[in-house]
């Protein structure tokens, strides 16, 4: 599971039981839901032999297609230098593995995670044994 609170720091802790891999890549999966959570290109840890400790970043990615030049000389058509392109809309800041995992936040208040993580937990004691 990813809480999206963890988002803000810069250490971000994933529950993971699975693997496998895909053309030599280590491809970390949930037991219970089957989310995909992290790759081996990340650094990470076994806590306490049941958590993984995923070493990440906040980045700023650019999503958008870069500076393209698609079509006549904006100066020679009398238009401004970027084109009315504004560069920050395809700007994506955020954890680095939450990014590169296409990761999206949940929206639980205090009382609906409580009641998701402890049916989570139950699933996982069920799965284990």
């Amino acid at each position: 599971f990813f809480r999206s609170s963890v988002a803000n720091t810069q250490d971000c802790l994933l529950v993971v039981v699975k693997s496998y891999s895909i053309a030599k890549m280590i491809v970390f999966q949930d037991l219970i839901t089957g989310d995909e959570l992290f790759t081996d290109a990340f650094k990470f840890s076994i806590k306490d032999d049941f958590f993984y400790e995923v070493e990440g970043k906040i980045v700023t990615e650019d999503r958008g297609a870069g500076n393209v030049d698609i079509g006549g000389n904006p100066s020679a058509e009398g238009g401004d230098d970027d084109g009315g392109v504004d560069e920050d809309a395809n700007k994506v800041s955020g954890c680095n593995i939450v990014l590169a995992s296409k990761m999206q936040p949940t929206q639980f208040d205090k009382k609906s995670y409580q009641v998701y993580l402890k049916d989570y937990m139950k699933a996982q004691l069920v799965k284990l044994q």
